[in-house]
Formats: structure tokens, C-alpha cells, sequence
């Protein structure tokens, strides 16, 4: 999310390629917007990144793909929307 090394490296070609990292701050807003605005997408019943499969993280990134686009982004920039700032700096 560098600006200057997505510039320098031409991120942008790949831009769509990267994955949202999975914590339980994204899971859990996935979670909320699938309940709030209706989406339709299938999510494992629960999640922690020690058992976290391939299938599951797939599921996960699906979803993050489906809110990006409909928010005008790329799946990846939603870590920095819905990271909970716990830090009182």
C-alpha cells in the first residue's frame, strides 16, 4: 500500500491478485456486512488462522473480492478499512 513502490514496481498490474490478510478484525466485518446488506456468499462457520485451510481462506478472499468491488476497491485494501485501532496513539 506504499505509494511510491507501486509506483516504482507498477503494482497496479497485479493489483487485483492480492489477498486481504485474514485476521479476526476482517473476518468478523465480512461477517457483519454479509448480515447487514443480504450477500449471499457461503463462509465456514468459524475461523482462526492456526486452522485456517485452503477452502476456508479461498471462501474468505471470495467474499473480500465481492465487498471490494462493490465499495470501488481492491480486495486487499480492506485490512486497512476494518483493522480496529486499539492503540490510543
Amino acid at each position: 500500500m506504499n505509494k511510491d513502490l507501486h509506483q516504482k514496481f507498477k503494482l497496479a498490474k497485479v493489483e487485483s491478485f492480492f489477498e486481504v490478510p485474514l485476521d479476526g478484525d476482517v473476518v468478523d466485518k465480512i461477517r457483519e456486512l454479509k448480515r447487514e446488506r443480504g450477500y449471499v456468499f457461503e463462509l465456514p462457520s468459524s475461523f482462526t488462522i492456526r486452522d485456517l485451510t485452503i477452502a476456508d481462506n479461498a471462501s474468505f478472499q471470495s467474499a473480500a473480492s465481492q465487498i471490494a468491488k462493490d465499495a470501488g476497491l481492491h480486495r486487499y485494501e480492506l485490512d486497512v478499512l476494518y483493522w480496529k485501532k486499539t492503540s490510543a496513539y
